[in-house]
């Protein structure tokens, strides 16, 4: 299954005021992690590190990141069978 999008994560960084206390090259790598489609678990890992003041723990952040993999999968599916995704 591939890594969400980096629009995806991006989003949810800022909704959750994630990635605070990272740098802008951090921020790319991080990025760039998803684009290699690098481990989940490492990529979770790397934003709460750079999230000083998360709410989340990097367990609950790895969640969060599979079920968005699971939501953009079954939108590229529906989008693949001609159905239009339920919103």
């Amino acid at each position: 299954m591939k890594n969400p999008s980096r629009e995806a994560v991006r989003r949810y960084c800022t909704a959750n005021e994630l990635f605070t206390g990272g740098t802008n090259d951090q921020y790319e790598r991080m990025f760039d992690m998803l684009d290699r489609q690098m481990p989940i678990h490492d990529i979770a890992t790397v934003i709460w590190v750079c999230s000083p003041d998360a709410g989340k723990h990097a367990a609950e952040i790895e969640s969060d990141l599979r079920d968005m993999m699971i939501e953009e999968r079954s939108e590229e599916y529906a989008d693949q069978s001609g159905l239009l995704s339920a919103t």
